[in-house]
């Protein structure tokens, strides 16, 4: 029989891992680290400042013009001046036009509407 020196009664014997092995859990560690990286480099790019963050809230962008629209085929149709002056008198009630922070409207640029429409 062979020599059974130092192996212990009931031990499996493991063989080493393979050249595929060692290289899947090499690739592992270093996707792992990446991503890790990736979390520490977003984390610090938060803003934690309280005072920076009031300086958000709601958008509301309104232009008079959209008071000039009217539905030329359709007299049923729901957006036209009435409706916006609805909702706004809604905003001034609820006491929530105070609130949001007003943008002048203006036409989009090609980048920002292929971002939504492809």
């Amino acid at each position: 029989m062979g020599d059974k020196r130092g192996v212990k009664k009931g031990a499996a014997l493991r063989s080493s891992p393979n050249l595929a092995e060692v290289k899947k859990k090499g690739r592992m560690k270093k996707l792992n680290q990446a991503a890790e990286q990736d979390l520490i480099v977003g984390l610090q790019g938060l803003d934690l400042n309280l005072e920076a963050r009031t300086l958000f809230g709601t958008g509301l962008v309104f232009d008079e013009q959209l008071n000039e629209f009217h539905c030329l085929w359709d007299d049923s149709f729901p957006e036209g001046p009435e409706r916006l002056h609805a909702i706004k008198e809604q905003l001034i009630q609820e006491g929530l036009l105070d609130r949001c922070v007003s943008f002048q409207a203006r036409f989009a640029e090609k980048e920002e509407l292929m971002l939504v429409h492809r």
